[in-house]
């Protein structure tokens, strides 16, 4: 019995062996290498170092060239003069927009999962400080990441919520735009371009909320879709239906409830909050515009934010601004600096309170150097990234 059971010791696999075996036939079922996921990347990269280097080269340059135009002798009377004070009701409203983004995700997710609006406050922290430091609004991605791997909500899932925020965000926008467009008095020179903003913007999220609720509304479509691009060559068919399918069973976010109205309502309520913060700028500055003239700057520099740029929008906030005191006749000497000074004071609260926010979620500075948070979502639609410490 004894030499039988140590017999039996080598001859049976152990626990860990067996899952080790079962995991290795699985992924060659599904057809799927054991290589490292950042792998083979090479080609993409140099995409987005292209477009990487494309937006800071474009944000320098525009920033350069405004500070050139309107002289630093004047930009320097125009901080001399600035009233600090200004800046702590910014920081309130900042706070507020916040809050009242943490309840409107919450009401986005509640079908997919019910989500305290601690943690979705942390997460939009941590997007918001993301965006920051990646290019191309990375923290929308990195958003998306960290709700799959804390809250145990699919990949996609995710992803789709935050697109569907920045459509309605591009929409409450759009209406802020318009209204404020028909109070304020435009310079007769610039009345096309009001027109090419609002129609170049209209047709971008209008079409954009138009095919979601098409899809939604005509589940074939998506399946024709997919069909369609899975006959791309190589794994990049493969990939973009994966993504497709992943759509289609994301899209129960656009409906017709009580939650899904309070989301829409509340986008329209955040960037009413939000554009307060340039009239408060305007009182920093003492810039001779009312509150209708900073809802119509505050839109057109969040539309300039669509522009490829730096991390941050460093240049193309203030190519917009100016922009927009042009087309109000304002005086052009404060544009600079209370576009900086705005700036600089969303980005320190999404800075010192987004540090805060991966404290609590338990987040390294690793989940923003990896090059996974880029890559496509794996079969289950989760991310197998170690970047959480």
């Amino acid at each position: 019995m004894p030499r039988l059971r140590t017999a039996l010791v080598f001859a049976v696999p152990s626990h860990g062996a067996r899952k080790r075996a079962f995991t290795a036939q699985r992924m060659s079922v599904r057809g799927v290498a054991r290589r490292p996921q950042c792998g083979n990347i090479t080609r993409g990269h140099m995409n987005r170092r292209w477009k990487t280097w494309l937006g800071m080269v474009l944000s320098l340059g525009l920033l350069g060239w405004i500070v050139l135009s309107v002289g630093l002798e004047d930009l320097a009377l125009s901080f001399a003069g600035m009233d600090s004070a200004w800046m702590f009701p910014m920081v309130g409203l900042f706070a507020a927009g916040l809050i009242l983004r943490a309840w409107r995700w919450q009401c986005l997710l509640a079908p997919a999962r019910k989500v305290s609006m601690k943690d979705c406050g942390n997460i939009i922290l941590v997007g918001n400080f993301a965006n920051n430091l990646l290019p191309a609004k990375g923290g929308d991605v990195a958003r998306a990441v960290i709700l799959s791997r804390c809250c145990d909500v699919r990949f996609l899932f995710g992803l789709t919520s935050v697109a569907v925020e920045r459509i309605f965000d591009g929409l409450a926008l759009l209406l802020i735009l318009q209204v404020a467009g028909l109070a304020v008095n435009l310079a007769p020179t610039f009345r096309s371009t009001m027109r090419d903003i609002s129609f170049g913007a209209g047709a971008l999220f209008i079409g954009a909320l138009a095919g979601l609720v098409a899809a939604r509304a005509f589940p074939g479509m998506l399946g024709w879709f997919r069909a369609l691009v899975s006959r791309l060559p190589g794994s990049l068919g493969s990939k973009a239906a994966h993504i497709v399918a992943g759509l289609q069973d994301s899209l129960f976010f656009i409906r017709p409830d009580r939650e899904f109205t309070g989301f829409a309502a509340l986008s329209l309520i955040v960037w009413l909050i939000e554009g307060l913060t340039v009239w408060a700028g305007f009182r920093a500055f003492s810039v001779p515009g009312s509150a209708i003239d900073a809802y119509f700057t505050f839109a057109i520099m969040n539309f300039g934010g669509l522009l490829p740029s730096a991390p941050g929008s460093i240049g193309i906030h203030q190519a917009s601004t100016v922009l927009s005191f042009s087309m109000l006749d304002l005086p052009m000497q404060a544009a600079i600096p209370l576009s900086l000074v705005v700036q600089a004071v969303q980005i320190l609260f999404n800075s010192i309170l987004g540090l805060g926010a991966m404290r609590q979620l338990h987040l390294s500075f690793s989940f923003f150097r990896s090059k996974c948070t880029e890559a496509a979502p794996s079969s289950d639609n989760k991310l197998s990234t170690q970047d959480f410490s």
